[in-house]
This record gives C-alpha cells, sequence and structure tokens, in this order.
C-alpha cells in the first residue's frame, strides 16, 4: 500500500502580530505513522502560551481547543484528511504549526509471486506458495482461506491443490501492526494435463506422396507450451510454428505420434493416420483413332483408369494445352477435328486423389 502523507498545515489568514517567541514539542514528530483516531500532544510549552486550537485542513473549521495542559488532541484521521494547530500567546498573537504524517488506515495488499510462471496458474499437486505484501504499517499477520476454513498461514506456505485440472478460488485475510485487516479474493487456474491439441495437418486419413511426411501442429496449454516433439522426426521443437517431417515409407496408413510437453513438464500425446500413396494410377485409352490416323469430324475418346485410393480427374490435352476434364468414370471425350489444325496430337492424363499423375503415349492425327 502506498504511502499516505498527511500534512499538519497553516489555516486561514496570517496573524497581523506575530507571536513572542513560544516552545513545544509535538509528538508524534513529524514523519510518523498514524491510523484511526490518533492522539496529538504538545509537551514542552512555553508558559507564554494561552491557547491551541486545531482545525480541519480542508473545511477550515476549529475542531477543538485547549487552553491549558495538558494540551493533547484527537484527530479522527478517517473523518478528517489533515488538520492545523494555531498556537496563541497571551497577547492573542499566534502561529501556524506544520508537520506531515503518513496515514494508515487500511489493511495489507496481498498478492502471489508466481515467478516465471504464468499469472494465476500453479501445477496440481503440492506446491509452494510465495506471496507478496504491501502496507504502510509492518504486516503482522496472512491465512489462506477457502471455503470459510482456514487453509494455511504465513507469507509462504506449502499447499495441495489436487490431482487434476480445477479452479480453486479463496481469499487471503491479512492484519498489519496497527491492526487493520484486509480481504483479498484470489483464483489458481491448476494445470493438471499436457498441452491440448487446436490443429494438426495432414488431416486425419489425408492421402499423401513424396518420400517424406510434413506435419503441423497448434498446442494451447494454461501454463505455455514448452516444446514438442515428432516420432522418428529431426528432434525438439521449442517456437511455433511447430513443424517437422518423417520419412513416408511404404504405401498405405502411417501414423503420425506428436508429443506436446507444456511449462511443467506435463506430457500429452497426439496421435493420426494419414494415407501414403506414391503409386500412380493405371491408365488406358479403350477407344480412339490409333497413332498416325486420318481424322475428320468430332472423333470420341474412351479412357479406363484406376487407382486404389480413388483418381481424381482425367485430362484431355491437344496439341499441348488440356482442352478437357472428366472427374467421373468412364471417362469419355469428344474432339472436334476442324479446332485443332492439320495435325494433332492428343494425350490423356490421369491424376490420382493424392496427386500422383499418369500420361499416355501422344498420339498424333493427321485432318
Amino acid at each position: 500500500m502506498a504511502a499516505v502523507l498527511v500534512s499538519v498545515l497553516a489555516m486561514g489568514s496570517t496573524p497581523v502580530r506575530a507571536a513572542e517567541v513560544v516552545t513545544y514539542t509535538l509528538s508524534p514528530a513529524s514523519g510518523a505513522i498514524v491510523h484511526g483516531v490518533t492522539e496529538l500532544t504538545f509537551t514542552d510549552v512555553s508558559a507564554n502560551v494561552a491557547e491551541i486550537a486545531m482545525y480541519d485542513k480542508v473545511l477550515g473549521t476549529q475542531l477543538s481547543r485547549a487552553t491549558g495542559a495538558p494540551w493533547t488532541f484527537s484527530w479522527d484521521t478517517v473523518a478528517q484528511q489533515g488538520v492545523a494547530f494555531r498556537v496563541v500567546d497571551a497577547d492573542g498573537r499566534g502561529i501556524w504549526v506544520t508537520r506531515t504524517y503518513r496515514v494508515d488506515n487500511s489493511g495489507p495488499g496481498v498478492s502471489v509471486d508466481y515467478g516465471d510462471s504464468k499469472i494465476g496458474v500453479v501445477p496440481k499437486g503440492r506446491n509452494f506458495v510465495t506471496l507478496r505484501t504491501s502496507d504502510i504499517s509492518p504486516v503482522s499477520r496472512v491465512e489462506f482461506w477457502i471455503g470459510g476454513v482456514q487453509q494455511a498461514s504465513g507469507q509462504s506456505f506449502f499447499y495441495d491443490f489436487g490431482p487434476k485440472s480445477t479452479v480453486v478460488s479463496g481469499e487471503f485475510r491479512a492484519w498489519d501492526a496497527l491492526g487493520n485487516a484486509s480481504r483479498t479474493p484470489v483464483t489458481f487456474w491448476v494445470d493438471g494435463d499436457g498441452p491440448k491439441l487446436v490443429s494438426m495437418t495432414p488431416a486425419s486419413l489425408a492421402l499423401v506422396r513424396g518420400t517424406r511426411i510434413r506435419s503441423t501442429v497448434v498446442a494451447a496449454d494454461r501454463s505455455g507450451v514448452q516444446w514438442v516433439t515428432l516420432d522418428n522426426g529431426t528432434g525438439s521443437i521449442h517456437k511455433t510454428p511447430y513443424t517437422d517431417s518423417v520419412a513416408a515409407g511404404k504405401d498405405g496408413p502411417k501414423v503420425l505420434t506428436w508429443r506436446l510437453v507444456d511449462d511443467y513438464t506435463q506430457t500429452s500425446t497426439v496421435r493420426r493416420t494419414v494415407i501414403v500413396d506414391n503409386t500412380r494410377p493405371s491408365l488406358k485409352v479403350t477407344k480412339a483413332p490409333a497413332n498416325k490416323a486420318k481424322v475428320k469430324g468430332t472423333v470420341k475418346v474412351s479412357v479406363a483408369a484406376n487407382d486404389r485410393y480413388g483418381v481424381a480427374r482425367v485430362e484431355l490435352i491437344v496439341n499441348g494445352k488440356v482442352v478437357a476434364r472428366d472427374t467421373t468414370a468412364a471417362y469419355a471425350f469428344s474432339v472436334n477435328t476442324a479446332k485443332h489444325g492439320k495435325t494433332i496430337k492428343v494425350a490423356v492424363r490421369a491424376y490420382d486423389r493424392a496427386g500422383n499423375a499418369t500420361t499416355t503415349a501422344t498420339r498424333t492425327w493427321r485432318r
């Protein structure tokens, strides 16, 4: 809690005539901590002092006065933000007294020291909890309560947060040396699990090709993701994007296994099966004019294409350009020979669902 400085300041206009030299001692001393109703006392007051009056610093109204010992005044530090004193001698001449105090009417501020961990997050199980406190006055006691039951005391303690992810809510009750009390709510997010998978590529049962399979994961965790690794990959990855690759191996199902580790070294495992397909589709022209044939008008081209994991499309290529596509078996095309010049070079290409392609030999027709 930040210090509150309250000055005992001069009030009203300066007297026309200054008082004779007066002496006194005012306690508590300037800079002292005060709270609640505080007694301010003048001692060693010189004999020529006839009156001392206390005023509300803000309103300027007189709160109390004394014409003789004991020169003691009660200041309600809650009701008055500050007070001022006027010391008057026997001839009615006065001076104003200035003092500054630190007012403490509040209990301690309490928070958890999470160190390098994410604010509010703790690992499961038994943890050592360290608190930070702030107060103008010394802190005398701190207690940790949950559900109306005291669980621990002190500015550091052990507490068992349980075996699984949950939310633990409680409060800190604290007192300072002046008896000021405070209650501070606190919520702990208990992280009892490894990171959660947000997304992963390739998709489940996706068809992949090539010598290596590239995979990316996105993961989330309350305490933070420390590192991840792909089984049979290149090693641990500590920064996003979490991307790695493994050897594809033979055609067929391939399991990708990612291991995800959070900042509390808790691990989770994510598996995904993909289908390796590096085999090109089979492709055959079943009906079309032969190579070097003379053609005219519109001619038909029929194609048979097959693949273990499915044919995506078949394309008709005329003079090096794709002029038609068919995605449904049986695959067939019509070629208007009049649109393609005197010499027509024709081929057919098939793609499977993994992207493998097969192209037939080129046939040359003459019109």
